[in-house]
């Protein structure tokens, strides 16, 4: 068995409220069977083959910058592996691991993915942002080199930028 419950916590975040919360959580397990691990890992490295097979499913992807447990660099070359024609990076400034468990989520992210699955169900399979492959960066800066390097990575043209500063 391993434990790996408090290590898991302090890389998912680090608003002490948050990590309070994950503790205290029940339905999180802290230990782990080798057998479980195994299929974990098992399952994280299907992954890249699991991407070229999706072709007809829209695709959101998002990933903080701040992720410390899922790397965004690796969320990128996943995003290019899609087959999908309809996919959509979102890279947002200051996020980590766990975007909408945050105490106070990003009102811009959550809005943004009531509004794609709404044109999704509306208007039918098509991007959301721009043609596919798009993204959308979600920051109070314009994108920095850094995000410019992982959408260009994710094989990304047409890049949309929403601020999260309030409107002057």
């Amino acid at each position: 068995m391993a434990r790996i419950r408090a290590a898991e916590v302090e890389r998912t975040t680090n608003d002490p409220q948050l990590r309070e919360q994950l503790l205290k959580d029940m339905g999180h397990r802290s230990i782990y069977s080798f057998r479980e691990l195994l299929q974990f890992w098992l399952f994280a490295r299907s992954a890249p083959a699991c991407a070229r097979a999706l072709h007809v499913i829209p695709v959101l992807m998002v990933q903080g910058l701040a992720d410390r447990i899922v790397k965004p660099n690796g969320s990128c070359v996943l995003f290019r592996r899609l087959d999908s024609e309809n996919k959509e990076l979102v890279l947002l400034e200051n996020s980590e691991h766990i975007t909408f468990q945050e105490v106070r989520p990003p009102r811009v992210m959550v809005n943004l993915v009531l509004l794609w699955m709404h044109d999704l169900a509306i208007e039918g399979p098509h991007t959301f942002i721009a043609p596919s492959p798009s993204g959308l960066w979600i920051g109070d800066q314009y994108p920095s080199h850094r995000a410019e390097k992982l959408f260009k990575m994710a094989g990304i043209k047409a890049i949309l930028r929403v601020s999260t500063l309030p409107a002057q």
